[in-house]
């Protein structure tokens, strides 16, 4: 894969002042108790080398909490722009600035962003602009922005609303707990799997529901993915589009059913499952991000639950990180690698825990723990979940 993170570092992003996480694999479980930082971790992750996508996840982490501060008419000659700065509420210092160091194939990166308003800006800083051709004067705030510590560029804040729609905004792996089934679905299934050219009357898909260069049927990953498709229905027999009352929703036939049914007809854990394996497809040769990955997975199809997660992300070159709160998922997890020796050596377990000083202050710790370290510790019953309560 293109950038495989083996070590990571934040600072000053939300519940962080400083994290750092080294020996990363390529399939890493976040574990930790409630509101210990899991899900901010999982947004940290989505740092890029790109800045534009750094900046632009900045923003959607907080858009992702339903936390919207957007400039409006900006795409009229008189855009009006927050009185806030949006990085306020992204940073444990407001003084400081939010840094990201990594290491990947490619060697160690570091990008810094440091918020300031016009009124602190030098004519000197204005050398290092961003061309645009918005022609919207000065704005109030700005973005500072330094690689490997050196100060690299300065854009004014909002330019992402104004480069992209952020309600559409661009592809987003972050795959939140509450994810099920939305129409999106639709779209990395006809991506990723294909469809028939033909349909029948009355069928719309690519005609109203959505405007996309559909693939071509591809017969053998079809099978594929309807064989994993059956460790949860396990007489399915085929996958498609239907249309139900102008509504396009990805459908499955059974061998004992006459008629395609939708997928919402199932259960929460199928239609996430579904949804974990296009979207890693999706996500060829990058990270993908899922939180709370066992929601709604019953503690009996866990192991080859992640037996097919492992595998699909290996075959698509994907570095996975997951949450979890659950015992019996880290339990699933090395047991699905004891049954692979060959994934073994990629596993990791990362514990995230908080401590808190009596002057107030947090301090968090992530500890690493391979594969064979964490089965020693499930043998052994010691607590590898944070929090201070072994279930």
């Amino acid at each position: 894969m293109k950038d495989y993170i083996k070590k990571f570092e934040v600072k000053n992003f939300k519940k962080f002042n400083s994290l750092s996480i080294d020996n990363i694999g390529s399939v890493n479980l976040i574990t930790g108790d409630n509101n210990v930082g899991k899900t901010t971790l999982l947004e940290c992750l989505l740092v890029d080398e790109d800045v534009d996508k750094n900046i632009e996840f900045l923003h959607k982490t907080l858009c992702s909490k339903n936390f919207h501060i957007h400039p409006k008419n900006v795409s009229t000659k008189n855009p009006i722009f927050p009185a806030d700065n949006y990085f306020k509420f992204l940073k444990t210092n407001v003084n400081e600035p939010i840094s990201f160091t990594w290491e990947d194939n490619k060697g160690t990166h570091s990008y810094s962003f440091q918020d300031c308003s016009l009124d602190e800006l030098k004519d000197v800083d204005f050398e290092k602009r961003r061309e645009d051709n918005y022609n919207i004067g000065n704005p109030k705030n700005w973005i500072k922005i330094y690689k490997n510590g050196i100060f690299s560029e300065l854009q004014w804040m909002y330019f992402d609303d104004f480069r992209r729609d952020m309600k559409s905004g661009g592809y987003w792996p972050l795959i939140a707990f509450n994810a099920g089934y939305q129409e999106d679905i639709n779209t990395y299934y006809v991506e990723n799997i294909g469809m028939h050219e033909e349909r029948s009357k009355g069928e719309s898909f690519y005609v109203n529901q959505l405007e996309i260069r559909f693939k071509t049927l591809d017969y053998e990953e079809k099978q594929k993915f309807i064989s994993t498709l059956s460790m949860f229905i396990a007489d399915i027999e085929d996958t498609t589009i239907k249309n139900y009352y102008g509504r396009d929703i990805l459908s499955i036939k059974t061998k004992t059913s006459k008629n395609y049914q939708p997928i919402t007809f199932w259960g929460e854990g199928f239609n996430k499952f579904v949804r974990y394996l296009l979207e890693i497809i999706q996500c060829k040769g990058n990270r993908i991000m899922i939180d709370e990955i066992d929601t709604g997975i019953h503690w009996t199809k866990q192991i080859k639950f992640w037996n097919h997660i492992i595998q699909s992300c290996k075959a698509n070159g994907v570095q996975l990180f997951a949450t979890t709160h659950s015992s019996d998922c880290i339990k699933a997890l090395v047991s699905a690698a004891e049954m692979n020796k060959e994934i073994q050596t990629e596993i990791r377990l990362i514990e995230l825990e908080e401590f808190i000083s009596k002057a107030g202050v947090n301090t968090h710790q992530a500890t690493t723990y391979d594969y064979n370290t964490a089965k020693f510790k499930l043998d052994t019953e010691t607590n590898i979940r944070g929090g201070n309560v072994w279930q």
